[in-house]
């Protein structure tokens, strides 16, 4: 069984600060800011079903003025956004991620992106290893975002 204590650590021998959050679908969940105590937030939570199981979340939403940006742009031009993001994420290896639609064909409400590790094989290398694929994942959809939205970066 994977202990939130290990997790929780790892986590502070790095000086991150370590929040317990309450979900009854998880046999223990943890958020934490990632790389540092002012970036975005991380979720690790052991699912209440799988005690083997590490799941490593970054969720975000996207602000109107980026849905926005979106739904303004042309079918193909959104085709091609869309297409560019996914061929981005699974290029960029095993993070999964989920990319929430509003009722509006062109647009997107929220992403998120995941990576989930096991027990076996579960060191603090391969903890920090999923940190940074997640978050750099996330760090892809943003710049997709803010570059269909005709944003500087």
């Amino acid at each position: 069984m994977i202990e939130s204590a290990k997790v929780r650590q790892w986590l502070e021998q790095d000086g991150h600060t370590v929040d317990v959050v309450e979900n009854a679908k998880a046999r223990w969940h943890l958020a934490t800011k990632y790389p540092t105590n002012d970036g975005l937030q991380i979720h690790l939570l052991c699912p209440a079903d799988r005690d083997h199981t590490l799941r490593v979340i970054l969720a975000v939403q996207v602000v109107d003025e980026h849905q926005q940006a979106l739904r303004g742009l042309k079918p193909e031009a959104f085709r091609t956004f869309r297409f560019a993001l996914q061929r981005d994420l699974l290029l960029h290896g095993r993070t999964e991620y989920l990319l929430n639609q509003t009722d509006d064909e062109r647009s997107m409400k929220s992403a998120a992106t995941a990576r989930t590790l096991h027990e076996d094989g579960l060191s603090a290398e391969t903890f920090y290893s999923a940190l940074r694929e997640v978050h750099d994942a996330m760090l892809l959809i943003i710049l997709h975002v803010r570059l269909a939205s005709n944003e500087s970066l």
